[in-house]
């Protein structure tokens, strides 16, 4: 037998598990309910629950043999009915309703003297609702039909004419189209709820659409075009970020040497070109610790955490040396670009982080260009 955990099983599998587990306790309480039955009718105190102008084989035949007959018989008819749909399509969901039908089935014939339980076979349909689907609909309306169809049978065969109520006929076919009122009305229902779904789905396949959307338009609020690295704005969003939750901030600008001139000899396309590629170089550094954006025009900065300001000018001076050395189809001139590093001190604002470094990278443009400073090196003519 296999080992339900609900683990390793798909939803099928669990479904057949307890659609299983379900027929099983079903012929568990029939049998019950039959060897009950037997008990009472032949214990002495049992004998007296029969009507008392009854003769007592009439009862057993009546009351007992015959529902009993005819339950196992619908009970078979759905068990071979279900090992079927097995090899083909699986209605699973409606054997109970149809186990229902079938016990209402067997009710009615019972009780035949009593019109007003003949509504009684609605129930299954209308319970059939929960399902939401319309084959499970069909078929447990095609059941009660059929269980309709053995009760008129049965009460005009095996029943005297004198011993049926009165509007026996009127009663069955109130029945009926009660039954099909309330299989109209699950059916638009079952169909409603499911465009309702379909409408909500929509709308959250549509939600979802926009939150991309808007998500793209924010990435793209907070990245610059020509360079694909993050803008101005993103940069101080960081660095206010950054300065209230990490420590050992550092700041360093750098700004391309002569850039007007390149532009203004070689053209904007080519200015364009060396940007990109600087902007390249520059993502190579970018990491957990290191923040990397395009400042304004041929300006960049680099927001550091976690490092110190001899860190930093090493990682900046390797960088400064591979650009420098880059070359170009268009001309044999190199490029170059100087820096200047600040660090961030307590109650600092990140305009002043920026400022300090702003002030580096001029003090470093003032002694050659091609250099990086900081305050180790601030007012001396290093050129790296």
């Amino acid at each position: 037998m296999k080992q339900i955990d609900g683990a390793n099983l798909s939803i099928h599998e669990l479904q057949e598990h307890f659609q299983n587990s379900l027929m099983r306790l079903s012929n568990l309480t029939c049998m019950v309910l039959i060897a009950f039955e037997f008990i009472l009718c032949f214990l002495k105190y049992g004998i007296q629950l029969m009507p008392a102008d009854m003769e007592f084989d009439r009862y057993i035949r009546f009351y007992l043999i015959r529902p009993i007959v005819a339950l196992l018989l619908l009970a078979s008819f759905n068990g071979l009915f279900y090992l079927k749909s097995k090899r083909g399509e699986l209605l699973h969901t409606s054997i109970p309703l149809s186990f229902l039908s079938e016990v209402l089935t067997i009710i009615i014939a019972v009780h035949y003297r009593y019109p007003v339980i003949y509504c009684i076979m609605v129930f299954p349909v209308l319970m059939s609702t929960v399902y939401g689907s319309e084959k499970v609909l069909r078929r447990v309306f095609l059941v009660e039909m059929i269980g309709l169809l053995l009760d008129t049978f049965y009460i005009h065969v095996f029943t005297d004419f004198f011993s049926r109520p009165p509007y026996f006929n009127m009663s069955l076919t109130l029945v009926l189209v009660i039954s099909l009122i309330s299989l109209l009305f699950v059916r638009y229902s079952i169909r409603f709820e499911k465009y309702k779904l379909m409408k909500m789905s929509e709308e959250l396949v549509r939600n979802k659409n926009l939150e991309v959307e808007n998500k793209e338009l924010e990435q793209d609020s907070r990245m610059d075009g020509l360079s694909k690295l993050p803008n101005y704005k993103y940069l101080v969003e960081t660095a206010n970020k950054w300065v209230a939750t990490k420590s050992d901030i550092c700041f360093c600008m750098i700004d391309l040497d002569d850039f007007k001139k390149v532009n203004d000899t070689m053209g904007h396309e080519f200015g364009n070109v060396v940007i990109y590629i600087l902007s390249r170089e520059l993502e190579k550094l970018s990491n957990e610790n290191i923040f990397v954006a395009r400042y304004g025009g041929e300006e960049f900065g680099i927001l550091t955490t976690g490092l110190t300001e001899d860190e930093v000018f090493r990682i900046m001076d390797d960088c400064r040396q591979r650009f420098s050395q880059r070359k170009y189809r268009e001309t044999s001139k190199q490029n170059t670009f100087s820096g200047g590093i600040s660090s961030y001190r307590k109650n600092m604002a990140v305009t002043d982080l920026f400022k300090a470094a702003d002030k580096m990278l001029y003090e470093a443009k003032s002694s050659g260009k091609n250099c990086i400073f900081y305050s180790k090196n601030s007012g001396t003519n290093v050129d790296i």
